[in-house]
């Protein structure tokens, strides 16, 4: 079984707790600008934690991804060859269905340069593979320690920029930065296979973890999700290389999702739009059921969105127009 595989596994649970956050938004009173409701913020605290943690797994998955392929292979030595893979994988399917986002009620197109919706994060990703291109001369030829303290530096400037609220896109890539090199660390120094103690650290970070949400420090979230993060991977590196999912359902579930999580990413918000603007039942149905109703928004968005991934996954030519 492929190593990778605990990248696949990585990257569903990242989906799925995007898709997760997008399915309580409404009831979570985030979209309040769209939807008005009267259900307050009970739990959007909680709420954004969960977006946060997704999004620090894709970024570091990227990040560990890219540092593979600077380092191990020779896929990125072209330039013009690295970015028009991206610009393709990325900003494309963005510029497509961004375009599908601007005729929905509210929209204009002044949201391209501050995030269409959920899809702000493809430009936020594509800037940062940018800037690690950019400068992978000086990260390549760093030591450990250098690394570390360059990861101290990023932590205190995303900090500080939380505090601005930035809306840009720019001010975005700003924010993800740590974790993005996070990953690029991990691979860099063979972290990974050099990290004994993970369930130690695990709850050590979960404690962490608790203990800034408590206090609402969403700009320091990123200190114990580098622990939290380490550990989930080791653990899932030594699962799979046990064999214990190999060949297996499960094996074929995280591989199945794994190919359609762009189109998933792309599709799941766009459906949830939809209903909440044209469905008013739907509205109905989350006003009254705040916990179940989301959940059960949530299982169905998955399915659909999956099968409309998988359709469209069908055909090679479609699938690269859209998805990259």
């Amino acid at each position: 079984m492929n190593k990778n595989y605990a990248i696949s596994i990585l990257r569903a649970i990242a989906l799925l707790l995007i898709v997760f956050h997008h399915s309580f938004c409404y009831n979570a009173g985030l979209w309040n600008y769209r939807f008005p409701n009267t259900l307050g913020h009970q739990y959007t605290p909680f709420i954004d934690a969960i977006s946060f943690i997704g999004l620090f797994l894709f970024t570091y998955i990227s990040g560990y991804i890219f540092a593979a392929k600077i380092l191990s292979t020779s896929q990125y030595n072209n330039s013009l060859y690295f970015i028009k893979k991206k610009v393709k994988r990325l900003f494309f399917p963005y510029v497509i269905w961004g375009g599908v986002l601007m005729f929905l009620p509210g929209e204009s197109y002044m949201g391209f340069f501050y995030g269409m919706e959920h899809l702000w994060y493809l430009p936020t990703i594509f800037e940062l593979f940018i800037f690690f291109y950019l400068t992978k001369k000086i990260w390549i030829k760093m030591d450990a320690q250098v690394c570390w303290i360059a990861m101290c530096c990023f932590i205190l400037a995303t900090a500080c920029i939380y505090h601005f609220k930035p809306h840009l896109i720019h001010g975005r890539t700003l924010l993800y930065l740590p974790s993005f090199f996070f990953g690029i660390i991990c691979f860099k120094t063979k972290l990974l296979s050099s990290f004994q103690r993970q369930i130690i650290v695990f709850f050590v970070s979960l404690l962490l973890f608790i203990v800034l949400y408590s206090y609402k420090l969403l700009a320091f979230y990123s200190i114990p999700l580098f622990g939290l993060v380490l550990s989930v991977h080791v653990f899932l590196g030594r699962l799979i290389s046990s064999g214990l999912i190999k060949n297996s359902l499960i094996e074929k579930i995280i591989m199945t999702f794994d190919v359609n999580s762009m189109g998933v990413y792309i599709f799941h918000n766009l459906f949830i739009l939809f209903l909440l603007m044209y469905i008013p039942q739907v509205q109905l149905i989350l006003d009254k059921f705040w916990i179940i109703g989301p959940m059960i928004l949530f299982l169905g968005i998955c399915l659909i969105s999956f099968l409309f991934s998988s359709l469209i996954n069908r055909c090679a030519t479609l699938s690269r127009i859209l998805f990259g």
